[in-house]
């Protein structure tokens, strides 16, 4: 019943593999309402890659909604915006008592349900 996406990575350089693989392995320890959640990872040799499954959201990225909110001339309103940052800070905060940094924290890599207003960051 559940729904998840897979994310094809071509990797040719072994280390690099190797890398993808402890990545995968720091990223199943973070268990966090604002983290996407990884499920598996499968290092394919033959076509030199490797493929990481995670829970599937359906949110556009925190990019989306501030282009889309400036397209319309909208302004996000303040309580939203801070509750936003609350809680990708709250996430951050997690991440470092994990001893984890994230390295490419950007509206790109938040997922955004506007409606629920929920976040995954993903990307790590």
């Amino acid at each position: 019943g559940n729904v998840y996406a897979a994310k094809l990575l071509k990797i040719k350089d072994p280390e690099l593999l190797e890398g993808m693989r402890e990545s995968y392995q720091i990223m199943k320890i973070l268990k966090h309402q604002y983290i996407l959640e990884v499920k598996n990872l499968f290092l394919q040799q033959r076509i030199s890659g490797c493929q990481i499954v995670m829970k599937y959201y359906p949110y556009p990225d925190l990019r989306d909604y501030i282009d889309k909110n400036l397209q319309q001339h909208k302004v996000i309103e303040e309580r939203n915006a801070a509750d936003i940052v609350h809680k990708i800070l709250m996430a951050v905060s997690y991440m470092h008592e994990k001893k984890v940094c994230h390295r490419d924290l950007k509206p790109q890599n938040i997922l955004y349900d506007s409606f629920e207003r929920k976040i995954k960051i993903i990307d790590f």
